[in-house]
């Protein structure tokens, strides 16, 4: 082990936070990369550009967040600040900041190419530099190899020249064009922070002083019972699920016992994967566990039949386990299938045994079944007893941002950028639970293709919101000078905090703003949720709750 670690392949203890790092600037690019693309293309549609933000707006916000826990695990292992770890930071840090401008490039781009703007080709030009930046970045983050630093220079000269095309004397008095000034010049700004750090990540040396009120303060870990304590007390669920875990596999294990089942534990273990917080989900597993074991399993009988000796089963396991190990996080079922074959084979008494495969499908159809009975017998938690509970709670999160958006334009100075970076945080991970839980709904058997589609629109037009007020907070540049569309936040994100209370009453019917031609995006985007709002509540009552 320690030749693997320290000779083979050496162990890079920053490794995980700096692939994750990397990840967010890569996603940044993709983004950035994907709106150019479609600007340049003859799709004019409003879905098309939805459909590509939603797509990387979830993805970026995760990625994020993963980023952040991945930092935090690594910066406690190694037992205080280390200067790697403080240009990480402020490299992810940076990166929620150029996220807030990329969405409001995003936007300034569908709105001009629906008109065929002058403007457009010289945007493009710009933002693509933007985005061989942000590649840049993931590379060196990813890599720290000093050879990559001979791109800087130029790389720095380009945003120097964007920001130049883009501070003439027409970019003050057309207020479209003078928006994209706003945008890129902020955009040019914190790239060249990020830019700097990854330089002096790469050379080794201090990092500059980058976006320091966004930094996190470093906080003592909670303590385990306490965090168990507050979880169980906020989420009955989580305490149900616990319980299914302990009861469930005690049968699995006490039958294959009893029974003197082969292999039992095959049984146990089967029981406890299958087993999922929701029923949905473990109908879902159940199912990849079932398919891939039985394929798998025929595969391994045909393998034990033919394997004769120590050497030619090292080399059938060798590129079988990796395979195995390669498929889990894509997609649990072909797992299933590579990894079966392992234990089966490993689990031979003599060579020739085939038998034994069938051994590891009855186990895992038994095992299986068990985990299905537990999730739909004891104490099951369906998502559609909790999905507008959900749906209420992440409602409120997009109103109290697009509050506080229109509070830093109506009173410029009223909000720091720290607050706006957390307001969008929170505003992204509640969204995020929001589409986790669509997910899980419609995966349910008893999802009906009404509430469905109510459902997916509410969720789509929610995320919406979120993006229509930081379009408006950089769109004049965050804090500054009110705006006509700035002015109208407050009243739609009132009216829909009482759509969020009526969801949590469970009321059918919604009240419906009136709607017309004169209506703005964002009261016809309110429109769509009460709509949706109503269609849901009515499918929900019309299945009836679990």
């Amino acid at each position: 082990s320690l030749s693997l670690a320290m000779v083979l392949w050496p162990f890079r203890p920053y490794a995980p936070a700096r692939k994750a790092v990397a990840a967010i600037y890569r996603e940044l690019g993709n983004f950035i990369s994907e709106a150019t693309r479609l600007s340049l293309s003859n799709i004019h549609r409003r879905a098309a550009w939805h459909s590509i933000g939603q797509q990387y707006q979830n993805e970026i916000r995760v990625v994020i967040e993963r980023a952040r826990l991945a930092l935090t695990e690594v910066r406690a292992s190694r037992g205080g600040e280390t200067r790697r770890g403080e240009q990480l930071t402020v490299l992810v840090e940076s990166s929620d900041l150029l996220f807030g401008w990329y969405i409001g490039l995003s936007d300034l781009l569908e709105e001009l190419s629906a008109e065929s703007a002058d403007l457009l080709p010289v945007l493009r030009l710009a933002i693509r530099h933007t985005g061989e930046v942000c590649f840049w970045i993931a590379d060196a983050v990813q890599s720290e190899n000093p050879k990559l630093m001979s791109r800087f220079p130029q790389l720095l000269d380009g945003l120097s020249a964007v920001a130049d095309i883009f501070a003439g004397e027409r970019f003050e008095t057309d207020p479209v064009a003078a928006r994209s000034a706003r945008l890129l010049r902020s955009l040019v700004d914190g790239l060249r922070t990020s830019g700097e750090t990854t330089r002096a990540l790469l050379l080794g040396e201090p990092a500059g002083p980058g976006p320091v009120w966004s930094m996190p303060a470093n906080r003592a870990p909670q303590n385990w019972s306490a965090a168990w304590r507050e979880r169980i007390l906020t989420d009955p669920s989580v305490f149900r699920y616990a319980v299914r875990l302990a009861v469930i596999p005690a049968i699995a294990h006490a039958l294959g016992a009893s029974l003197s089942i082969n292999h039992s534990y095959w049984l146990t273990f089967t029981a406890v994967i299958v087993l999922q917080p929701s029923a949905a989900a473990t109908f879902q597993r159940g199912i990849q566990r079932v398919e891939g074991t039985i394929l798998g399993g025929i595969v391994a009988a045909v393998l034990a039949s033919v394997v004769h000796s120590e050497v030619q089963l090292a080399v059938v396991l060798f590129p079988i386990s990796m395979m195995s190990l390669a498929t889990l996080p894509l997609d649990y079922a072909a797992f299933a299938f590579f990894v079966t074959p392992v234990f089966v084979l490993l689990s031979l008494n003599h060579f020739g045994d085939w038998r034994l495969a069938g051994v590891r499908i009855a186990d895992t159809l038994v095992g299986s079944i068990l985990g299905l009975l537990g999730a739909v017998l004891l104490w099951p938690t369906w998502e559609r007893e909790r999905f507008t509970s959900i749906m209420a709670d992440s409602l409120r999160v997009n109103c109290n941002y697009l509050l506080l958006v229109g509070r830093a334009q109506a009173k410029p100075g009223s909000v720091s950028p720290a607050e706006w970076v957390a307001a969008r945080r929170a505003t992204g991970l509640a969204n995020n639970r929001a589409d986790e839980s669509l997910s899980r709904l419609l995966s349910e058997p008893r999802a009906s293709g009404g509430l469905g589609e109510a459902a997916m629109a509410f969720v789509t037009y929610m995320r919406r919101l979120a993006q229509y007020g930081t379009a408006v907070a950089t769109a004049a540049g965050f804090g500054a000078e009110s705006s006509a569309p700035a002015a109208e936040l407050g009243p739609v994100a009132i009216r829909l905090q009482k759509l969020a209370d009526r969801l949590d009453g469970g009321a059918v019917s919604a009240e419906v703003p009136a709607s017309g031609e004169s209506v703005s995006p964002l009261e016809r985007q309110s429109v769509i949720l009460h709509r949706s709002a109503e269609r849901m509540l009515l499918a929900l009552g019309a299945g009836g709750h679990q």
